[in-house]
């Protein structure tokens, strides 16, 4: 990982095709590969605040990140600062919904309650609806969990 730093200097490329080949070269499921892509998910974030440019790029990585690991919050809160960014708030909301469904796991409903919270323009505003829908992903991670 620390050549990819010094492929960096290089160019953005250089460095996320070296990492895109480490994470390729462990197996599905590691913990190697995780933390590659980890490392992978800071370079490309780190990049897209420095140098704005096609979002796509960033979100393509979350994408197949998210699938590999669903359950990292790391990837979940990259997505959701980029999607907050960008004003899209369907996208953050067919996630939320997703974790807090029958078969999502516990880690995954308590970065889904945290991250509604955070999505909420104003929580307690009239008509903002922050609170209800708070208290909806609540209820509807209890009752699928009861």
């Amino acid at each position: 990982m620390l050549s990819a730093l010094f492929n960096y200097q290089e160019g953005y490329e250089a460095a996320t095709r070296l990492l895109q080949q480490n994470a390729k070269a462990c197996s599905e499921g590691s913990f190697e590969r995780e933390q590659t892509l980890q490392f992978l998910n800071e370079v490309h974030h780190r990049h897209s605040i420095w140098h704005p440019g096609p979002k796509v790029i960033v979100r393509r990585f979350l994408d197949h990140a998210r699938q590999a690991f669903p359950d990292n919050t790391q990837f979940l809160s990259t997505g959701l600062w980029h999607q907050l960014q960008s004003g899209l708030r369907g996208p953050v909301h067919d996630l939320i919904h997703r974790l807090t469904e029958p078969q999502g796991t516990l880690q995954g409903i308590l970065w889904a309650l945290w991250a509604e919270g955070v999505a909420a323009i104003d929580i307690y505003a009239p008509g903002s609806g922050g609170a209800s829908r708070i208290r909806a992903a609540i209820r509807r991670a209890l009752s699928s969990h009861v």
